[in-house]
């Protein structure tokens, strides 16, 4: 990984300038991208929140592959190179005996904007996240809007849970709703994303999965105050529920 460029500070200042620009001009062709686009907007020109110092953790190995892979601009990919050694690299899904010990360890998030970032931000969470390859993390849904903006590799997604997958390359980007299932798949390659969310951060995600007898349940997961993963009871899913996790043709 390359040297980082200026403070903390700087770097991510430096990032929001870029990633606006980027965000923009999508916008004008999409307007469903303005809650997220908005906040950055907003920081870049009335400030961000002062934050503690950050203390810095080593990006994953997915991490470097992805950067010699970047598809995206080179300012965009030097605010990348000069930022995230700056950041503090979290993994995702932590070990727990629950979990599908290949995706534990597999994903990685370094939170740029808000409350776990570099600058704060109200409402918002923004920032970097590595998939290692050959990932399958299972249909799950959260009370945040989620943007993933590809910036190296392919990622496979798909939404609801009769959904067809649909890939995101280099410089495409998809937004799941509040509470949308979702699922998320990678192939031989590594994948590195910017990610946002707004709307309710601090909410459980809920693991979705159908029995072999066809029922549908959801398990609540949600993070102590130390970041450690605890899994909830399940869930059964009734037929309102799994009703609005169905997707209509034009979806």
């Amino acid at each position: 990984m390359g040297q980082s460029a200026g403070t903390p500070d700087t770097a991510a200042l430096h990032f929001a300038d870029v990633v606006i620009e980027e965000l923009r001009v999508r916008a004008r062709e999409d307007i469903t991208l303005l809650p997220f686009l908005a906040p950055l907007i907003r920081g870049a020109r009335d400030g961000f929140v002062a934050q503690p110092a950050t203390n810095p953790a080593p990006a994953p190995p997915a991490f470097q592959p992805s950067l010699d892979n970047f598809s995206g601009s080179d300012a965009l990919r030097q605010a990348v190179q000069d930022t995230a050694p700056l950041c503090h690299w979290r993994d995702v899904v932590s070990g727990h005996p629950d979990v599908d010990p290949a995706l534990s360890g597999g994903m990685h998030a370094a939170h740029i904007f808000g409350e776990l970032g570099i600058l704060g931000m109200p409402g918002m969470r923004a920032g970097l996240f590595t998939l290692a390859p050959n990932i399958d993390y299972p249909l799950h849904s959260h009370g945040a809007a989620e943007l993933y903006f590809c910036l190296s590799g392919t990622l496979t997604l798909r939404h609801g849970v009769n959904g067809a997958p649909f890939s995101l390359n280099g410089g495409d980007y998809s937004i799941t709703p509040i509470e949308r299932v979702h699922a998320l798949s990678t192939g031989s390659e590594p994948v590195l994303l910017f990610f946002a969310w707004v709307g309710a951060l601090g909410a459980p995600i809920y693991w979705w999965h159908q029995a072999k007898t066809g029922i549908w349940e959801r398990v609540e997961w949600s993070r102590d105050s130390t970041g450690v993963w605890n899994r909830g009871k399940a869930q059964p899913v009734d037929q309102d529920m799994l009703a609005q996790q169905t997707l209509s043709e034009k979806e």
